[in-house]
């Protein structure tokens, strides 16, 4: 399932990512370098660093939610490029810094190039195509707690609402309040399918991608956080 498309960007390494079955967990090894065009809107480009994700291959739902980390990965994408939550540096909102993402939703930082968001563009190529994504979920990647995530921009949205503006900027999830039942999906962003199936789903709205993890994880197993600690949640 973890594969990339091959390079797309001749001034980068090429994209690299190989997953190994372990026994009940899956890891994933990356060099996180994007297999579509690559778009500079912060300091350094991609490439020169190796991540190792570890994810259960039979996740399970656990008791309690868990914080995604406030600065670092919470999931992976089907082709390697880890995804950070909707937090950047200053504990404020990715879009409160117009322009330090690309039209594809992510951009290089200090710990490596990442997603915080999960977007098409009719201007460039991205993960999907603006009809792919209209047409039906498309699988993304996964969560470390080994939970898929599928596109939802078109089908779902989220049940975060902004109930505080003024935090917006410095401090995001306090800017944010859950409000059950306002969207389609739960505090994590996630739904169970009529099959009895739980995935997340990416939004327009906050939180994005992920608002918590719904299954049981380590993240220091998983190899996730990184880049500054906490926790971002409800």
């Amino acid at each position: 399932t973890f594969t990339t498309r091959g390079t797309a960007n001749p001034d980068l390494v090429d994209p690299e990512v190989a997953p190994t079955c372990d026994g009940d967990s899956v890891v994933i090894i990356t060099n996180a370098v994007p297999d579509y065009t690559y778009i500079g809107t912060s300091p350094g480009v991609p490439g020169g660093r190796e991540y190792t994700f570890t994810i259960p291959a039979e996740p399970t739902i656990a008791d309690t939610v868990t914080d995604v980390p406030y600065i670092g990965t919470a999931a992976v994408t089907l082709s390697g490029i880890p995804i950070y939550g909707p937090t950047e540096g200053t504990g404020g909102d990715v879009d409160s810094l117009p322009g330090i993402i690309s039209a594809c939703g992510s951009h290089n930082g200090p710990t490596g190039f990442h997603a915080h968001k999960i977007l098409t563009s009719t201007e460039t190529d991205c993960l999907f195509t603006p009809e792919e994504v209209a047409e039906t979920p498309q699988l993304v990647g996964y969560a470390l707690d080994g939970f898929p995530i599928y596109t939802g921009i078109d089908q779902y949205t989220s049940s975060w609402q902004l109930t505080d503006e003024s935090l917006f900027a410095s401090d995001t999830w306090a800017a944010h309040s859950y409000v059950e039942g306002s969207g389609d999906l739960d505090q994590c962003n996630g739904r169970t399918d009529a099959d009895g199936n739980y995935a997340y789903y990416t939004t327009e709205e906050f939180p994005y991608v992920l608002g918590c993890f719904a299954g049981e994880i380590d993240l220091d197993e998983a190899g996730g956080g990184g880049g500054g600690g906490g926790g971002g949640g409800w």
